[in-house]
């Protein structure tokens, strides 16, 4: 149908500047009739077309297959394992500065209060009384409320998927992960995960270690 359309206008085309051709030659009237420009028709390439929101959600796909499971570019395993031991010696070095800074500001305050000074020994419960509650507040708020910890967001990882952190259990299970991690010294649990590549913390308490990237 397309082809027959092109021929009917290149032969009226073609009829009219014969008519003007013969008129001009009998009657010397310059007649300027413009002829049509025939362009092709353009069909719209539907196979460029983006989606972008879909796309953009591919990128934070998570797939479920080990302990350790991976995200888009299927950082899991061994390797993820390595960067969920980097992210927890950042949140721990913060935490361990937070620690050493209120024993230091509790210190200054006791001293010009009371005027004693505190043993070695009751020091290192206090200490540890404070690094044990700032742990918990910070994994558990920030997971809360932010997603991540400052290590977790630094490393590109998260502790749950986006579909469980909207749960009302999530609390819970965030809860029960600090605080299995926490009687085993924050250092036993995470070095067994390691050599057997398995999320025993994550088993335990319903929440694995996904990545981003």
């Amino acid at each position: 149908m397309r082809h027959l359309k092109n021929k009917l206008k290149l032969t009226s085309s073609y009829f009219l500047k014969n008519l003007c051709y013969y008129n001009s030659m009998h009657n010397d009237v310059n007649l300027h009739i413009p002829t049509p420009e025939i362009h092709p028709e353009i069909t719209p390439d539907r196979s460029s077309s983006v989606n972008w929101p879909r796309n953009q959600m591919q990128k934070y796909d998570f797939s479920e297959g080990t302990d350790f499971n991976g995200g888009s570019q299927k950082r899991h395993g061994f390797k993820l394992a390595l960067w969920t031991m980097t992210s927890a010696l950042v949140d721990h070095s913060i935490l361990l500065g937070m620690t050493c800074l209120f024993l230091l500001t509790g210190l200054i305050v006791l001293q010009s209060t009371s005027g004693g000074l505190l043993t070695q020994h009751q020091l290192l419960n206090m200490g540890l009384g404070v690094y044990l509650l700032l742990a918990v507040s910070y994994f558990v708020l920030l997971r809360l409320f932010i997603g991540a910890t400052i290590g977790e967001y630094s490393c590109g990882i998260r502790v749950g998927k986006p579909s469980e952190r909207m749960k009302q259990t999530y609390f819970l299970k965030i809860f029960i992960r600090i605080l299995i991690i926490s009687c085993t010294g924050f250092i036993m649990l995470p070095l067994l995960s390691i050599l057997f590549r398995k999320d025993f913390a994550g088993r335990i308490s319903g929440l694995s270690i996904y990545s981003l990237k």
